[in-house]
This record gives structure tokens, sequence and C-alpha cells, in this order.
């Protein structure tokens, strides 16, 4: 009967889950929204029939192992059924991170009874049932968990581990029945090659699948089985699944040392620093599992400081130590404590891709999504372990219900104001004002609302101050500083001198990253000097600006051709110097020869230009070449491009 009540209770958490979540559908899209989803044009299918399914499927501008299919098939889906209507991409996210917590509510289930039918542990089915209700709906409304609902291209995250959840559920499963002396093997292998195939489509962290398993067998299971039999063949199962593979990859390392070192070239931190940061991060990410404080939360943590090494800052030795102590723990302790090692070895495990020596952003809150349900399994099962009785118990379940309604108060809170993107922006800003991107996408709210009242004073001083904050905190970044040009031309004002000159000295002179220099901000520029009525900045000081980013030494390839696309337009839209134009777009293409995007601003520009013989000529060096379908529907559309452009002029 309690088990009836634990699943009508489950029924009512995700009818509430989706109430938490409902005002913060009206958001729009952010960030890498933009670059994957809005303007992929790939993704742009209006029906369900299979080549525009297929289209959509291989529509990421990623290489494999990163082009995701699964996660993009499902977007075009989406703009299928409902355009480019950013609430309804938001709410297909929505439904997914419902349909995983209540998978969760089930392997947890699972995880409990077996682990007490093998070391003899009595847990009644009520308790085993409260247990899983307790982990799913704290999973489903932990605000840690809202960015993949709500920042929509993190769909990758929770898909990845929507199809996680099911292999494992059907490893347990598997498990069980081996116990019993029943076949489980083929629905281990059968859930492993299907649903990690599919979690793997999703998002290549789904390679972790592996070691997961391994966690639940180490720590809850110890690969006890019903005869020798099944014993060598779970263990040929990790052999193959977990051995092998790490073997070839610490071999593809010794014979390839710098693949993964040339990616830091593109970032403001080193291998050995990213490393040491990470420890200090994933202390950060356990604080915020267990005291979730809203201030601290947030969409930006690039304020997070950077270890330089042990001692700079102090604390990452204790937390390069904290993390050494709970490993132990997990080991040595996993007769005495299994579950509690399985809580450890699940949560870092989770992390073990995504926060060690790859070259990513150091913190994302959606990294947790899947990592968090090993914390939360442990904390619930202690407070609510069937040895607890009278009392305790009574004061086990206040508490539970104390952290589970705590958790709804904050993602309320945040998905209030997810719901406006400008909103968002402030509220990041106001919560991490030592954030560089917090502080821009403030300024740039405030930049826009300034624009439609010039005359607002009020909204100058703060859009100033805004920007000025990024300049001061990021030295080596030259956002803020295009922003305080702009912000001044708007504002009918001349630009401080020395504002061009630091902009310069660091355009010229800072290590070339994206978050150093980023080419949008000199389109951004450009575009601004295409509006009407407004102050233009001198064609002389425009050009400086080009000059010292194009002199910049470590200026990578992609830079210079998004500097030289800019620069391009400039030339074509605002000097109407379309020689120019095209010795510049020219150059763009000589910088990145293979990138069809390049290509394809310099046949837009030679289309202008009534040059169509010109433009087919640029599409043949790269027509013959045999790559992905993204590839040959790029050259399909501007081929089509072409001829539709050459067919409207003699038209007319």
């Amino acid at each position: 009967m309690r088990t009836r009540m634990a699943l009508i209770l489950l029924a009512l958490a995700l009818i509430l889950t989706l109430c938490l979540y409902f005002p913060g559908l009206s958001g729009g899209f952010i960030f890498d929204d933009g670059p994957r989803i809005k303007s992929n044009r790939l993704l742009a299918i209006d029906s369900l029939e299979y080549v525009q399914l297929k289209q959509a499927f291989f529509s990421s501008s990623d290489e494999f192992p990163s082009n995701r299919p699964l996660s993009m098939l499902s977007f075009g889906m989406n703009h299928a059924l409902s355009g480019l209507k950013p609430a309804y991409f938001k709410l297909t996210n929505l439904i997914i991170h419902l349909w995983v917590g209540l998978m969760i509510f089930f392997l947890v289930r699972l995880l409990v009874s077996t682990f007490a039918a093998i070391w003899k542990v009595d847990v009644p089915p009520e308790r085993v049932a409260w247990m899983g209700l307790a982990v799913s709906v704290a999973w489903l409304v932990h605000p840690i968990n809202l960015t993949p609902a709500l920042y929509t291209v993190q769909r990758m995250t929770s898909l990845s581990a929507l199809f996680s959840i099911h292999a494992l559920i059907c490893y347990v499963a598997g498990r069980r029945r081996m116990l019993e002396g029943k076949p489980g093997m083929t629905l281990i292998i059968i859930g492993f090659l299907l649903f990690g195939v599919l979690a793997f489509m999703s998002k290549e962290n789904a390679a972790l699948l592996p070691l997961l398993m391994l966690v639940v067998e180490f720590s809850l299971f110890r690969f006890a089985t019903h005869g020798v039999t099944d014993y060598r063949r779970l263990i040929g199962f990790f052999l193959l699944i977990v051995v092998l593979p790490i073997g070839g990859f610490v071999l593809y390392n010794v014979i390839n040392p710098d693949w993964i070192i040339d990616g830091y070239a593109g970032r403001n931190f080193s291998l050995s620093e990213r490393l040491l940061t990470e420890t200090r991060i994933l202390w950060f990410y356990l604080q915020l599992l267990f005291f979730p404080d809203p201030a601290m939360l947030g969409f930006f943590h690039d304020d997070i400081v950077l270890s330089k090494d042990l001692l700079s800052p102090v604390s990452t030795l204790f937390a390069l130590l904290g993390i050494i102590g709970l490993l132990v723990v997990a080991v040595l302790g996993r007769s005495r404590a299994p579950v509690l090692s399985f809580g450890i070895l699940f949560f870092f495990v989770g992390h073990s891709m995504e926060s060690t020596i790859f070259p990513l952003e150091l913190a994302f809150e959606h990294r947790n999504y899947l990592p968090l349900l090993g914390p939360l399994f442990a904390l619930f099962y202690y407070l609510l372990h069937p040895a607890l009785h009278g009392r305790i118990c009574i004061l086990a379940v206040v508490g539970v219900t104390s952290f589970i309604a705590l958790l709804m108060m904050v993602t309320a809170d945040r998905a209030s104001y997810w719901g406006d993107k400008a909103d968002l922006y402030l509220t990041e800003a106001e919560h991490h004002p030592a954030s560089p991107r917090a502080n821009f996408a403030a300024g740039a709210v405030y930049l826009t609302r300034f624009a439609d009242q010039p005359g607002d004073t009020a909204l100058y001083k703060k859009a100033r101050r805004h920007m000025e904050m990024v300049t001061a905190l990021a030295p080596t970044n030259s956002q803020g500083l295009f922003g305080l040009i702009i912000l001044h031309l708007h504002a009918d004002r001349p630009v401080p001198e020395e504002w061009l000159r630091e902009l310069e000295y660091r355009l010229r002179n800072v290590l070339y990253t994206p978050e150093n220099i980023n080419a949008t901000q000199f389109m951004a520029l450009v575009k601004y000097q295409t509006e009407e009525n407004t102050t233009k900045l001198p064609e002389n000081e425009v050009l400086q600006i080009f000059d010292a980013a194009l002199s910049n030494p470590s200026l990578s390839s992609a830079g210079r051709a998004g500097i030289y696309s800019a620069l391009a337009t400039y030339h074509q839209e605002v000097l109407h110097k379309p020689k120019q134009a095209l010795e510049y777009a020219r150059r763009m293409v000589a910088a990145r020869p293979e990138s069809l995007e390049m290509r394809s601003c310099l046949i837009n520009l030679l289309i202008v230009q009534n040059q169509f013989v010109a433009a087919r000529k640029v599409i043949q060096p790269v027509e013959g070449i045999e790559r992905d379908n993204r590839f040959k529907y790029e050259i399909s559309r501007l081929k089509m491009l072409i001829d539709e452009a050459e067919l409207s002029s003699k038209k007319h």
C-alpha cells in the first residue's frame, strides 16, 4: 500500500516539477543556442520526412565524436513541429527531464533491492519505494539541474543521461537475474549496446557509462554471482568495456601526446592549471549539491579564481587532499559503507571526463546532471535507513522533506528569472559581480535599452559600469572596450582616446583565445557603423582596430578569417568599396580554405556584385571533397543560391 502511495506522490512530484519550471519556458535562446540551433540552417526542417530528418541528424558543424547527431535530430524535429519557438524547445527539454526523473525512481529501487538481496539487508519494500521517491524528487527539483531543462542546447546532456539511466537499469536488472540463477548477461549486453549507443549519439560523455557500471559493481554488488560461469562472464564483460578502451586511450595518448595539449592553445589556462582548479570546482559543486545558495548558483562561473599551483590559492592543496581522502574512504571503506562508497565514486567518475584533462571551459552546472545521482542516493539511503525507527525515523523524514522543500524554493526562484533573457543576465551579474561574462551580458542589456531611450542617463551609467567592470576584471579581454565604444557612439559622445589605444594594445598583444578576442565583436562594431542616424567611429580609427588585431602574432587562422570577414563587410556596406571588400573576402577564404562558411561569405559578396562566374569558381576547389552530409548540403545550397541570384538578375 505504501509503495502505491510512493508512486502517487511521484506522479504529483512530476506535475509539481512541471509547474516549477513553467515560468522559465518563456526565456529565449541564449549562448550556444545561437550557433548550434538558431542560426543552423540544416536544422530548419519543415517536415518529418526521411530526407529532412537525415539532414537534421547530420546538421552539427562538429566532427565525430562531438557531433551529437541524436540531439541534433531532436532539435530538427522540434523545428519541424513548432518552428523556431524557444518555448517548445524548452518544453521538450523539460519532458525529457521528467522522464529521466521517473527512470531514476526505478533505478534507485532496483539498486537498493538488489544490494539488500546480496548482503542480506532487511529493507522493507515500502522503505525501498520511499528511498526511490526521495532520490528522484530531490533530483527532479534540484536547482543545479535547471540548465539542462531551460538552456536549450543542453538537451544533449539530458538525453545522454536518459539513455545512460536506461542502460544502468538494464544492467542492474540483468545482475538481479544472475543472482537468482537466471540468464541476465544478455539483458546487460543488449541494454549496454542499445542505450549506450543512443547516449553516446546524444553526447560523448556517455563514454563514461562502462565506468559507472563498474562503480555499481565495485561498491554495491562486488561481483557476487550465482556461479563461477556468471562470474567469469561478468569479468570478461568489464575487461571488454572498461580495461580494453582505457588501454586503447592510454596507448593513443602515448603515440599522440600533443592532441590534448594542443587544445589548450585556445584557452586562458594550461593543462596543469585546469587540473588544479578542477579540484576546487568539484568541492564547489558538492557545496551546491548540499547547500544550494541562490547567489552561488549561476549560468556563468568564469569568476572562479584559477589555481596557478598547489598554494596559489592555498585552498587548492586542501581541495586535492580532500578529494584523495574521499577516494580512499570510498575504496577502503566499501565493505563497511558500500552505499557511501557508491555515492562518492559515482560522483567523481561522472566528472572524470568534463572535469579533468580535456581543454573544456572550467565550470558549468549541467555537468552535475548525472553525477548528482550518487550523492543523493547515499544521502537518502542513510537518512531513510531501514534500521531507523521511532523518533529518529520521524526526524529523518522531516529532514528529507525540508531539504526537498528548500530545493523547490530555490528552483522556483531561478526559473522565474530564466523566463526573461534580460532578467537572467541582470540577475547573473548581481549574483556574480566578478564574472566578466555576466557583466558583459548585463551591460549589453542596458546598452540595448539605452539605444531605444538615448536620453536616459541612468541606463547609460549602468551600461558603462558593467562594461568597465569587464575591462577591469579581465585585463586580456577586449569585449568590454568594444561595448564602451559602441555605448558612447549611441550616446553621441566622443570616444575617449585611452579606450581606443587600450583596445588596440590588447588586440595586438594579448594571447588570441575566444575569451580574449572574439571576431563577433568586430562584426558588432561594423553592424553599428551601418546603422542610420548614429554617430560613426572615424574610418581611420576603425581600420586601426582591425590592423591591431591582424598584427597579433598569436592570431589563429580561424580568428584571422573572422576578422577579414568583418573587414570585408565594413568595406562593402560602410565604405562602399567593393574591390577592397572582395580582396579581404579572398584573404578570409585563404586563411581558412577548408571552411564552407568562409566561402559562403565570399560567394554572397560576389553575388551582390553580380559576379556569378567568379562565385561558381569559389565552390570548385571543394566540390569534389568527400565529407559529411552537412558539407554536401552546403555545397548544394550554395550552387542553388548562385543559380537563383543569376536568374533573378537576368529578369531585372
